[in-house]
Order: structure tokens, then sequence, then C-alpha cells
């Protein structure tokens, strides 16, 4: 036992070292190996939860738009269908106007008329009084003047509505041929 054997356990001994080392390496990269595929793992577990949000998102997206396009095309019937209301209520308002003018037009005209047949009876009942040689009462004398001016009040009065009503008119038919 002698050199021989203390070469041996020498060697015996750094061969476990060295084995244990090795060992101890290999383990080392084992663990080291085995939890960069857990952290790869986890990484891909991420990477697709990650993908799957995004999916989910892009579909939330692309509903979300599809909604909005929807409301957008119903609240451009609605506007379609309350311009188009309110355009029959413009046309209606239109002749209402027409015939309210057209009436009180006649009905101005006939102030008119019968004014104008009163305006004879009054300047010969004055005339009368004056050729009797009295002077004519002053309250006589004040309804021959408003006589007067009513008929040239009336007359302006048709006068205006007869230009009033051709630009109506006019409107109605521009706005007819732009319908």
């Amino acid at each position: 036992m002698g050199p021989i054997w203390l070469g041996f356990m020498t060697l015996l001994t750094a061969v476990i070292v060295a084995g244990g080392a090795l060992w101890t390496s290999w383990l080392n990269g084992r663990q080291i190996r085995q939890g960069k595929e857990q952290d790869y793992a986890r990484q891909d577990a991420v990477a697709a939860k990650a993908a799957e949000a995004a999916a989910l998102l892009l579909k939330a997206q692309h509903d979300s738009i599809a909604r909005t396009d929807e409301v957008a095309r119903l609240a451009a019937e609605a506007d379609e269908r309350t311009m188009q209301r309110l355009a029959a209520i413009d046309k209606q308002g239109q002749i209402i106007h027409s015939l309210v003018n057209q009436k009180l037009t006649t009905v101005t005209e006939q102030a008119l008329s019968a004014t104008l047949a009163l305006l004879p009876h009054l300047e010969e009942a004055l005339a009368r009084i004056q050729a009797a040689g009295l002077d004519p009462p002053a309250e006589d004398l004040k309804r021959l003047d408003d006589t007067r001016k009513s008929i040239v009040d009336l007359r302006a009065t048709l006068e205006r509505r007869s230009e009033n009503q051709a630009e109506a008119d006019a409107e109605m038919r521009q706005s007819s041929g732009n319908s």
C-alpha cells in the first residue's frame, strides 16, 4: 500500500472530484436548461394570451365599427325621413301662406271697392251741403279725407301684396324645380 495505493487514491480522489465537478456542472446545466425551457414556455403562454387578447380586441373593434356604421346608416335614414317630412310641412306651409295671402288680397280688394263706391257718395253729400250754402261739418270733411287716404293706402297695400305674391310664386317654382 504504499506509493501505488497513494497514487491510486489520489487518482481516485481526482476522478471523484472531477466527476463531482462534471456531475455538478451537468446538473447545473440541466437545471439552467429546464429553467430556460420553463421560461420559454411561460413566454410562449404569455405571447399566446397576448395574441388572444389582441384578436379579441381586434374583433371588438370590428364589432364597434360595425355598430357605428349601423348607427350612422340608421341616422341617415332618420335624417332622410325627417327631411322628407320637413319638405312636406314646408310645402303645406307655402300652400297655406299662399291661400291666406289670396284671401287677404281678396278682402283688401273688396275693401278698396267698397271705399271707392263710398267716395262719390261722400263727395256728393258734401257738395249738397255746400250747394245749400252751409259749411260742411268738420267730421264730414275728415271722413272724406280719411276715405281718400284709405283708397291710397289700400292701393299701395294691394301693390305690395302683388309684388310679394310674385316673389313667393317665383320661390315656389324655383324650389319645385330644385326638388
